[in-house]
């Protein structure tokens, strides 16, 4: 799909209010996770292998942080989760913006949960699976599966990266509502939620009228949970002060108002 195109159903899709739908359409060919999948990628040769992708995975994130002039803001809050494992969250804005969260985390250990029709076939798929990502599945035993290998990375200090928005819209600049899983999660294992959002800056002008985008990565302060309140309530209390990050990130960077097309009266 065409960068105009993205931007046209990303502005008709704003206007309906339908936020987390795939604005690109979701690839059909991927492996299917079944009940026996290895989430934490153990065995004789799957250890040394995951333990060589994840470092060329790094090296890569230094040349993307660089093809994207990307600028890191707030990561000094990252010192406050020295001592444990981390939910991060970030807005989903480019298929390759994981390697920019990498760069900015890139003294930690990261997993990154995916959907699973981002679970692709062939040798890429399994560099992929080596290094770092972590498919969902809609199947009882992987989401059990899912959540035992997640507490045990968390256990061992790792970061996990989720986009809670629920899809990629490319170069979108607003906040968009935020689905609870993460939260769940972070909740569970009792991990603060370290919430991370990108913003732009336009450079060059494309032929096509777009820009060349800037990308600057704001990293906001961990968000722990609350000892006074359920399980349920907690949930939403963090994924509430991580919509208000967002969106003080926002208006802050852009020095406008947060106004969605489908709020506003004609």
């Amino acid at each position: 799909m065409k960068r105009t195109e993205m931007i046209e159903l990303m502005d008709e899709m704003e206007t309906i209010g339908d936020f987390n739908c795939h604005i690109c359409p979701p690839n059909e060919n991927y492996v299917q996770v079944t009940a026996n999948y290895d989430y934490e990628q153990k065995g004789l040769l799957k250890t040394p292998i995951s333990f060589l992708t994840s470092n060329i995975f790094k090296f890569v994130s230094i040349g993307f942080a660089r093809y994207f002039d990307l600028k890191v803001v707030g990561k000094k809050n990252l010192k406050y989760v020295k001592k444990t494992g981390a939910i991060l969250t970030c807005n989903h804005v480019h298929k390759l913006d994981c390697t920019l969260v990498r760069y900015a985390t890139i003294r930690r250990k990261l997993k990154i949960i995916v959907g699973e029709f981002n679970n692709f076939k062939g040798f890429g798929g399994k560099v992929l699976r080596s290094a770092c990502t972590m498919p969902l599945s809609k199947n009882t035993k992987c989401i059990k599966n899912l959540y035992r290998a997640t507490g045990k990375f968390l256990d061992k200090k790792e970061f996990i990266l989720f986009y809670p928005e629920g899809s990629l819209w490319y170069c979108y600049e607003k906040p968009r509502p935020l689905i609870s899983g993460a939260y769940h999660f972070a909740v569970k294992f009792n991990v603060p939620v370290v919430p991370m959002f990108f913003t732009f800056k336009n450079k060059k002008k494309r032929k096509d009228g777009t820009y060349v985008k800037q990308f600057i990565l704001h990293i906001g302060k961990p968000i722990y949970k609350q000892n006074n309140l359920t399980d349920k309530e907690n949930i939403q209390v963090l994924k509430k002060a991580n919509e208000l990050f967002n969106k003080s990130v926002y208006e802050e960077f852009y020095k406008k108002p947060l106004v969605y097309k489908n709020e506003v009266k004609h």
